[in-house]
């Protein structure tokens, strides 16, 4: 069996054992819990009890993303300091964190199926105190999970926009970060995720790739599965590449692809970040990946304010080029009778499917992994009368209500391994043990079947 197979089976082991199911970072498409006011700076956290997304109900957002082929969210921190006009002035940290634990054990009410993230924005240093702030955060809600019977549906933790100056200095605090949180915790991440961004904003890989195995082979330690978060968005004043921000507004606005690319490539370092993960890839499957973070406020705004180009130089690059397809993004909980105006920059999701008043955001949410053959259930409804079978399958399997659509099996980090034939008995005895993906392409309808193949 060979070690990406052995690695997600062993990955599905530990979720199973731990009852959480982990999400593989190249098919994470998670969504920022978000109300339908992005224009509130706190609103994508915890809101009082009685607070409706968007005419939405709690329950009825929570049940709407899935429907709309989320497979996770991300929930920030939130405190007093920050300034939101739905949160009441009188509240204290205790209640913050209240909502924020009544909220994660509503996704894990209403959708189970559903993994949730924690995240902080915190600019690390050299030393440790600002390290210590995080990792104070993260213990402080590890346990507050553990205490309400909810931590089992939190699937990871990851900062954002570490602001430090170096690819040494993001994989070092990385590895010291997540090991003083299992430290303190009894090595409660050893079973989850953990994300973690570029130098800089997230944007910045340059010499990544001098980290070596040892940082795989110090992070599995750590962790059931790791990420690197590269965040499109320019530098701080404090921060050693601000020298690169003239550059990144006059490619960004450019509109050239090629320049782009070799822009993302060159001075971003994501050919450093190409060569490292493909290096180790193989025997470090569940560690050696990218996410992207796209929000609206940065990531996305400046694409979508600018060239489209952009965010189609970057889709290719990652996606396509590299193949790794995971993603969060901002996706605005409401219903369809929300005021466009105040969620313009970002999808609308409401319980009748998707509404996009800004066609260039939804464009780049719905088709971000579909070059690599993942594909996401966006209103678009199973056929029921579909099977696959036998599954598990051994030498051959068929599939059957899928007429007139293009079907191919994949392996579970995208790559094709042959095309399929409606109602015809497929060989499949040469493929090794595990899990693979049926894409099920019929018109403008796309989803995927799970099958695993057993020896």
């Amino acid at each position: 069996m060979n070690n990406f197979i052995t690695a997600i089976l062993v990955s599905m082991v530990l979720c199973k054992a731990s009852g959480q199911q982990l999400i593989h970072p190249d098919t994470l498409i998670c969504a920022k819990w978000k109300s339908d006011n992005v224009e509130s700076v706190g609103s994508d956290l915890a809101v009082s009890p009685d607070y409706e997304y968007g005419g939405l109900s709690q329950t009825e957002a929570i049940q709407t993303l899935a429907k709309n082929g989320v497979n996770a969210v991300v929930l920030r921190y939130n405190s007093p300091d920050r300034i939101d006009p739905d949160i009441p002035n009188n509240w204290k940290q205790k209640d913050f964190d209240a909502a924020t634990i009544n909220l994660i054990k509503a996704i894990k009410t209403y959708s189970p199926g559903t993994a949730v993230y924690l995240w902080k924005r915190q600019w690390f240093n050299k030393d440790n105190t600002q390290a210590a702030i995080f990792i104070d955060f993260a213990v402080q809600y590890i346990n507050l999970a553990k205490a309400a019977g909810c931590d089992d549906i939190i699937a990871g933790i990851c900062p954002i926009e570490t602001n430090l100056d170096y690819s040494s200095e993001t994989l070092e605090r990385a590895l010291y970060t997540i090991k003083q949180i299992n430290a303190q915790t009894n090595g409660w991440m050893r079973t989850k995720s953990f994300f973690w961004p570029g130098a800089g904003m997230g944007q910045w890989f340059v010499d990544i790739d001098k980290g070596g195995e040892q940082f795989f082979r110090a992070m599995q330690g750590e962790c059931a599965m790791f990420s690197f978060i590269f965040k499109y968005m320019q530098s701080q004043p404090n921060n050693a590449v601000l020298h690169l921000n003239d550059a990144f507004s006059i490619v960004t606005k450019s509109g050239r692809k090629e320049e782009i690319k070799a822009f993302l490539k060159d001075q971003l370092g994501l050919g450093d970040l190409s060569n490292y993960l493909k290096t180790y890839k193989s025997a470090y499957p569940n560690y050696a990946n990218v996410i992207f973070w796209g929000d609206n406020g940065d990531g996305l705004n400046s694409f979508m304010s600018n060239k489209p180009t952009v965010i189609d130089a970057t889709r290719e690059l990652l996606v396509e080029e590299n193949g790794w397809g995971g993603a969060v993004f901002n996706l605005v909980i409401a219903n369809s009778n929300a005021d466009y105006k105040r969620v313009e920059k970002s999808v609308l999701i409401n319980t009748n499917g998707i509404v996009s008043p800004n066609g260039s955001t939804y464009k780049t949410w719905n088709e971000w992994p579909k070059n690599r053959g993942i594909a996401m259930a966006i209103n678009t409804a199973v056929n029921t009368k579909s099977k696959i079978y036998p599954n598990p399958a051994n030498d051959y399997f068929k599939i059957q209500g899928f007429e007139n659509a293009k079907i191919t099996l994949l392996t579970v980090d995208g790559r094709m391994v042959k095309q399929l034939t409606h109602e015809t008995n497929t060989w499949i005895g040469n493929l090794n043990q595990g899990l693979y993906l049926v894409l099920i392409q019929q018109g403008d309808r796309e989803f995927t079947e799970k099958l695993m193949i057993v020896r």
